[in-house]
């Protein structure tokens, strides 16, 4: 069984992909209490990480409420669940390119089952650049960061419906040079996420949206991993994995120092420095290697 706030949102994420929306709403609610408990009890020394943590739990879990309220056709109450969602991820400091993103999946998703094509396509359009926002609130952070790609796969389906929709009220309209053109940039679209996702053919009714990000999950279950969250002018370094992480180097500067599972470190910053920092770093037990962005300045 889940006990420690990872598990319960992998365990929340499982049940996402089998669409019980209502066992993962639990699960994330779970994971919200074990990460706070986790930051005030026996993993102190990383809480900063933890509780930004619990609280992406809780705005995970509004999500999966607006979604089974959408689902209910309580479409009114489940907008409110999204738009406090929302709010509560602009709040954190690492998450915030969230908030435009589960605003993204919501509005791809209630697009592709809109009847009228012009309603259709504007929702198309609408879910492009909402996903354009989070892409560029992210590479902020990171511009090399793992979930960028999945965010651009995402536009590339939206893309590609959108252009599909194109070709139908073009070919409504006679036009049907036109709609064949449309068809052809449809299918070099998908190509491209064929490419990109390594799947086959899309089907729109199978796709997946997935509203809850998964890579912080993924990497804290599988080894080291740091969390970072700027001072004044030092970088304070926590290790939430389950190995002791190597710190190389900040930037240009060498750092080797070993921070411990549920330790933490704080670094200074050169005094000149200015701008976008990366950290590199070993698992000491694996002896996989790391390059992340780091937030300097909030």
């Amino acid at each position: 069984m889940p006990s420690g706030g990872f598990d319960h949102w992998k365990f929340a994420i499982e049940c996402d992909k089998n669409s019980d929306l209502h066992q993962s709403k639990i699960e994330l609610t779970k994971a919200a209490k074990a990460f706070f408990e986790e930051g005030s009890g026996n993993r102190a020394g990383v809480s900063r990480a933890l509780f930004e943590y619990s609280t992406l739990m809780d705005a995970f879990a509004l999500v999966q409420e607006g979604r089974i309220l959408r689902n209910e056709l309580r479409f009114e109450d489940s907008l409110n669940e999204f738009v406090t969602a929302s709010e509560i991820l602009r709040a954190t400091i690492h998450f915030a390119y969230l908030a435009s993103y589960v605003s993204g999946c919501a509005t791809l998703e209630t697009a592709l089952e809109m009847e009228s094509n012009d309603e259709k396509f504007q929702g198309l359009k609408n879910s492009i650049a909402l996903f354009e926002q989070s892409k560029i609130a992210l590479s902020f952070r990171d511009e090399r960061h793992p979930s960028l790609r999945s965010i651009d796969a995402l536009v590339k389906f939206a893309i590609s419906r959108a252009l599909l929709v194109e070709s139908q009220t073009l070919s409504e309209k006679g036009s049907l040079d036109e709609s064949r053109m449309k068809i052809k940039q449809a299918e070099n679209v998908e190509n491209d996420l064929v490419k990109l996702e390594g799947r086959g053919k899309i089907e729109p009714s199978r796709y997946k949206i997935e509203y809850l990000s998964k890579y912080d999950c993924e990497r804290a279950l599988d080894g080291a991993m740091l969390a970072t969250f700027p001072e004044a002018r030092s970088l304070w370094i926590g290790n939430v994995g389950n190995n002791p992480a190597y710190v190389e180097g900040l930037g240009e500067k060498k750092v080797e120092r070993t921070v411990d599972v549920s330790e933490s470190s704080v670094c200074p910053l050169e005094s000149s420095f200015h701008g976008k920092l990366r950290i590199s770093y070993m698992d000491e037990t694996t002896g996989n290697r790391f390059d992340e962005g780091c937030l300097t300045v909030i």
